[in-house]
């Protein structure tokens, strides 16, 4: 995380995120631990807040396939020079079903 230039919240970091903002978070993250980006998002809870809300969105609500969105955000992520996105949705991925084909 050295490339960082957003010193990350950490918890007990004042002041604290609004209770339901971090709650949605860690509802969203496998055993509710907050990631990274989750925690640079929380330097500024306007913007964590429309972003949790639109990830919420995009993974729960949309009607496309799991192995679809994810290959979306390689896609994204291919365009972006985004490794670090890279090594986090390929695996997504392919357990959704996507193939090195595809």
């Amino acid at each position: 995380m050295s490339d960082v230039r957003v010193t990350p919240w950490q918890d007990g970091s004042l002041p604290a995120p609004p209770p339901g903002l971090l709650a949605g978070m860690k509802a969203r993250r496998p055993g509710g631990e907050l990631i990274g980006i989750d925690r640079v998002l929380l330097k500024s809870f306007p913007l964590a807040t429309g972003w949790n809300g639109l990830l919420g969105r995009v993974r729960a609500e949309f009607d496309l396939a799991l192995e679809y969105r994810e290959l979306i955000m390689l896609r994204v992520a291919v365009l972006n020079r985004a490794d670090f996105e890279w090594g986090v949705h390929h695996p997504a991925y392919l357990q959704a079903g996507g193939t090195e084909e595809k």
